[in-house]
């Protein structure tokens, strides 16, 4: 009978979540207004943001190479009517100059979007941190400079195959709420669209309440414990549905259909939504591993060498089998005092004797 009850619940809960659209962080802030004010200092809700002396970290002045490898071209940097820019400079050629439409990240790394016909794109160059949201020093990186400039240092031209390589089609899926890829082709032109950075919802186009607690529109019109995917659902959904919520962005893998870097069924077209299995809407992870470590391995093809891949490093580990991510370790909602926003300290080994303490056996000294 209990088993009975649960499957009614879990079945129950996915017909309630996959039944709603998506309402955008605005909405849910109008009830969870304590929610949404601890929210807006996390890294979550700093993904995207409009660049200006207090988003952008590194100072915005003279130029990054790409290299020998690349021709030593260039990115130059600077600032015009406070408008922040970056100029692609090619071996030979002619400069071509964008605007940065928004920062990416900034808590221990910082890229740049620039914005080319319908889509945005992620620029060659990549700025680290000291620490994590430690920015009193810095260096430059490029990021992928091969999706810009050829082996000669020439830029490369913009047609489908560099389209191949927008933030749409390859990464918006994990930093946004709710979005959903269009693919549009216009004769020789294939693009993934997207409204989400043209609209004034500027707090959606980040990760926010409906990423993990599923789209909100029956729990805005009547609010209920049981049609969001809150602590009653979770809990009632089991620990690797619970996993899953912080899964979905934090692995290396593709949609079904590899088309996106991020969890989708082309079948259905379809986001995943909390809740669901995770499984059902990413191509097989241990497929992109190999026996020579890569991608996101070492070569023991387990180890990870890359970021965000804590839901299948934990795959590995006996952890997998009774905690999740957000009630032992870390808090989803606020930053903490330790980095990572981590309840406790894991330097000094506080986090983990929280549950692993040491017996200390008593001797007889004779």
């Amino acid at each position: 009978m209990k088993k009975l009850l649960t499957l009614f619940i879990l079945l129950s809960l996915a017909v309630s979540v996959n039944a709603q659209n998506y309402v955008g962080v605005g909405v849910c802030k109008n009830c969870h207004s304590s929610a949404f004010n601890e929210w807006k200092g996390t890294l979550h809700a700093q993904i995207h943001m409009t660049p200006g002396p207090g988003t952008v970290r590194p100072p915005w002045s003279g130029s990054v190479s790409m290299g020998a490898s690349y021709g030593n071209s260039s990115v130059a940097l600077s600032i015009a009517a406070g408008v922040y820019k970056a100029t692609m400079t090619p071996s030979t050629g002619t400069p071509v100059t964008y605007d940065i439409m928004y920062t990416y990240g900034g808590g221990y790394k910082q890229r740049y979007l620039v914005k080319i016909a319908s889509n945005y794109y992620m620029l060659p160059i990549q700025y680290n941190l000291k620490g994590y949201l430690d920015n009193s020093t810095g260096t430059w990186a490029t990021y992928n400079p091969g999706n810009w400039f050829n082996a000669d240092g020439t830029l490369k031209a913009i047609n489908n195959a560099f389209r191949l390589k927008s933030y749409e089609k390859n990464c918006i899926g994990c930093h946004m709420v709710g979005y959903k890829p269009v693919r549009t082709v216009t004769g020789a032109d294939t693009t993934w669209l997207s409204g989400w950075a043209t609209s004034n919802d500027t707090l959606s186009n980040k990760v926010g309440c409906e990423n993990c607690h599923g789209a909100g529109s029956t729990h805005q019109s009547a609010p209920s414990k049981a049609n969001i995917f809150g602590p009653q659902n979770m809990t009632a959904a089991g620990l690797q549905r619970q996993q899953e919520v912080c899964g979905q962005c934090h692995l290396r893998s593709s949609s079904t259909g590899k088309t996106y870097e991020y969890p989708w069924k082309e079948s259905v077209d379809s986001i995943y939504r909390p809740g669901s299995v995770l499984t059902n809407f990413i191509a097989p992870w241990q497929s992109n591993f190999n026996v020579v470590g890569g991608p996101g391995t070492w070569p023991d093809t387990m180890t990870a060498r890359q970021h965000h891949q804590q839901w299948q490093d934990m795959s590995y580990t006996a952890h997998n089998n009774f905690m999740n991510c957000y009630t032992q370790c870390h808090d989803p909602h606020t930053t903490t005092a330790f980095p990572h926003q981590l309840k406790q300290n894991a330097a000094n080994n506080d986090l983990c004797l929280s549950c692993h303490r040491l017996s200390v056996r008593s001797e007889t000294r004779i």
